[in-house]
């Protein structure tokens, strides 16, 4: 099985900057829209041209994103807290996917809805250069994972926030 090498890294504290590669190409650069993060993360390919945008929707009591490309609606991205493990939803159009992640949120197993294993995610604690690293298979569609890698990101940030009062 042949399998697509990614890395996320992040530079920036109060508003990251978030740099896709796959085998030293830039793929992305993810960055906030406006001042809150309800304006969500728009994705830039190297020219500067916004593709997609992942933007926080109001839920009480869920963690949910709405992944759009355009003005089109592409996948609803929701934090699932089942068994103290963070799990996660991707329903899209085209493709519905199930993320089995582990209490440190630093492992996770993307399956389709048919229990085939398509991509696994790692998070490095500590690291900015390649805080995540992603493998995935040719019939993933990389645009899903990479922004579940964002939400899972974003998620950790909302938490931390919400253990501070913040």
């Amino acid at each position: 099985m042949e399998f697509r090498l990614y890395s996320i890294s992040v530079k920036g504290i109060f508003f990251p900057k978030y740099t896709i590669e796959s085998e030293g190409d830039l793929i992305y650069t993810v960055k906030r829209k406006g001042v809150t993060l309800m304006s969500g993360l728009g994705f830039y390919d190297e020219m500067g041209n916004e593709l997609m945008t992942l933007k926080r929707k109001f839920a009480l009591f869920k963690i949910q994103f709405e992944l759009t490309r355009g003005n089109i609606h592409h996948a609803m991205i929701e934090l699932d807290r089942k068994n103290l493990k963070h799990n996660y939803i991707v329903d899209s159009p085209y493709r519905y996917y199930f993320v089995d992640g582990n209490l440190w949120m630093t492992e996770f197993t993307v399956t389709e809805d048919n229990d085939n294993e398509v991509a696994k995610i790692s998070r490095k604690r500590r690291k900015k250069k390649n805080r995540y690293g992603i493998a995935m298979t040719e019939k993933a569609d990389a645009d899903l994972v990479l922004s579940l890698c964002i939400a899972i990101e974003l998620t950790r940030r909302i938490k931390r926030a919400q253990r501070s009062g913040g």
